[in-house]
């Protein structure tokens, strides 16, 4: 993993099944799915401000949600079970 590249923790929860799968098909486009709604996405700022303009625009703001939650360069990582996917970053301590 490129560790100059900013890194966010981004999580949606979205009421209709259609919408969501838009939402899920762009985070999916810069980051890696490690739980059902929740991606690790390695990127920059304004990357990130341009991924959620473009949820704004398909999300129902009064029903749905998108989260994102920037990580520090050496945030310690800690999982209890498996991952859905390889988010491709070192976990310090599994649980």
């Amino acid at each position: 993993m490129n560790d100059h590249r900013e890194a966010y923790i981004v999580t949606y929860d979205v009421s209709q099944d259609k919408l969501r799968n838009k939402v899920e098909k762009i985070i999916k486009e810069y980051g890696v799915r490690v739980q059902y709604s929740c991606f690790y996405c390695p990127v920059e700022k304004r990357v990130l401000l341009q991924v959620l303009m473009r949820l704004e625009k398909i999300i129902d703001k009064k029903t749905d949600s998108v989260i994102a939650v920037p990580l520090e360069k050496d945030w310690e990582k800690y999982v209890i079970g498996t991952l859905r996917n390889d988010p491709n970053f070192e976990i310090k301590r599994v649980i």
